[in-house]
């Protein structure tokens, strides 16, 4: 045998002449081999100007002095590109990636992603019971490891999917299966924020039975908010919806009230019900056909409303007060049941009533139906028919003779048709033939001023008032 088996360093023969040359070619093999690190692997030519010593690992389809020696180990020595086939099991530092490679007998492969997973704890770390979302960590020792809680502030930030309890996925990115779940302050206030990117967007809470959606409250499809039920999943019906401009609250599928009398439907179609709001500043008793009290106008037989669009069906009026009262055709003290058809629909109390209901339903055997609203929602179901605003000051300056002036007034609530507005002029300046002028729609009123010269206009618009009444 000439060589060692391994590294094929050649033996010194017997006898043999210039020992040295053979001597001196082994250690040349061991200084390449040894503690083996080469510069890259992804050359396929020898560099320019290699320095002695250099090595590097021939990419596939190598060139020059390196043709036919891919992927084995080429090395600068004594001005000379010298090869050197690798062994099965051969490592091999790669400077330019900071990584160990292994020949595995056809390639070099990162040592990383060698590794094979883990496939039991049964005994690494010899004790880990009860250590269910601890951190795994080396010991202070740095010769095992050991499971400890989480360090203080420890957090993974960000990350993709979290699961406690449970499997996460792409939809479901925070997912948690708990009978309870606590968001507790920190110190003070806590706060929940769902957050959507457009107004025709969904920010909700859905609530599931069997992952199947049977309510909803949120901002669905809009910005006003809305308590939705389902009976399937699939299709969602309004039950309640407030307006994000007014907060008034709209129920576009009816309402049951129930007050515990066997069920009646107690939904009071009185507005005012108990005369709190009077915008107007008048009288309670006035002349028929004047209004006084909001939504109330004199009547010969006491006080009328005309309570718009009234659903067909079976009602039941009552009154705290006494005297008698006009509904459906009946005269008679309060209560007053009957029945009627769809459409506007008078009432009429007498003026001594204080308490006034209109329900569906029976509710002549029971206590007071009389539920008293929110002053707020009140003040705006009245706002629907009247609006009472204050003075409005106009100015401004026009180029140009008889040029206009524009503002415009926003109505607390969506009236229910265009409004008839009223107003007095005052303080005003320039104006062409004293014109000025107000126009309505449902949500605003537009003033307007005209100059009577070029330069500065200006007027007050008093006593604004906006009516849509039945």
């Amino acid at each position: 045998m000439d060589d060692t088996p391994k590294l094929g360093l050649p033996y010194i023969a017997p006898a043999q002449a210039q020992k040295h040359v053979t001597h001196n070619e082994a250690i040349r093999n061991l200084d390449a081999l040894t503690q083996l690190s080469v510069i890259d692997r992804n050359s396929t030519s020898p560099p320019g100007s290699p320095a002695n010593g250099d090595r590097y690992i021939p990419a596939s389809g190598a060139t020059g002095d390196w043709t036919g020696w891919d992927s084995n180990i080429a090395a600068f020595q004594d001005g000379a590109w010298i090869n050197y086939i690798p062994a099965n099991g051969w490592s091999c530092w790669v400077e330019e990636e900071d990584k160990v490679l292994l020949w595995n007998g056809s390639e070099w492969a990162d040592v990383s992603s060698s590794a094979t997973d883990f496939v039991s704890l049964s005994d690494t770390p010899e004790n880990f019971s009860s250590a269910a979302d601890k951190f795994l960590a080396v010991n202070s020792a740095g010769d095992a490891v050991e499971f400890v809680d989480a360090p203080s502030g420890a957090s993974v930030n960000p990350t993709g999917l979290v699961g406690i309890n449970t499997t996460a996925d792409a939809t479901n990115r925070l997912s948690v299966s708990s009978p309870n779940s606590l968001f507790s302050h920190d110190g003070a206030d806590h706060r929940i924020k769902i957050n959507k990117a457009t107004s025709s967007d969904t920010a909700s809470f859905l609530y599931q039975n069997n992952f199947s959606g049977r309510a909803e409250i949120g901002l669905m499809g809009d910005d006003d908010f809305h308590f939705k039920v389902s009976p399937d999943g699939s299709t969602f019906y309004d039950g309640i919806i407030i307006d994000k401009d007014t907060g008034t609250v709209d129920f576009p599928n009816g309402t049951t009230l129930s007050l515990g009398g066997g069920g009646t439907s107690m939904w009071n179609w009185i507005i005012n019900g108990d005369f709190t709001i009077n915008q107007r500043g008048g009288a309670k008793i006035l002349s028929a056909g004047y209004y006084g009290y909001d939504r109330w106008k004199g009547h010969a037989s006491g006080l009328e409303q005309i309570v718009e669009a009234l659903e067909a069906g079976e009602y039941t009026l009552t009154w705290s007060g006494g005297g008698d009262g006009t509904f459906g055709g009946i005269t008679a003290a309060s209560p007053i049941k009957t029945t009627i058809s769809a459409g506007d629909t008078s009432v009429v109390v007498p003026s001594s009533a204080t308490r006034v209901s209109l329900v569906l339903g029976d509710a002549t055997g029971g206590s007071d139906p009389f539920i008293p609203r929110h002053i707020s929602q009140e003040l705006a179901l009245c706002q629907r028919y009247y609006w009472k605003g204050g003075s409005y000051f106009v100015d401004g300056y026009t180029s140009v003779s008889a040029g206009y002036i524009t503002n415009y007034i926003s109505i607390p609530a969506m009236m229910r048709s265009a409004a008839t507005i009223s107003y007095s002029a005052t303080g005003y300046g320039n104006l062409y033939s004293a014109s000025a002028s107000m126009s309505a729609d449902r949500s605003n009123i537009k003033l307007l001023t005209r100059s009577a010269a070029v330069g500065r206009v200006y007027m007050t618009f008093a006593n604004v008032k906006a009516n849509a009444e039945l």
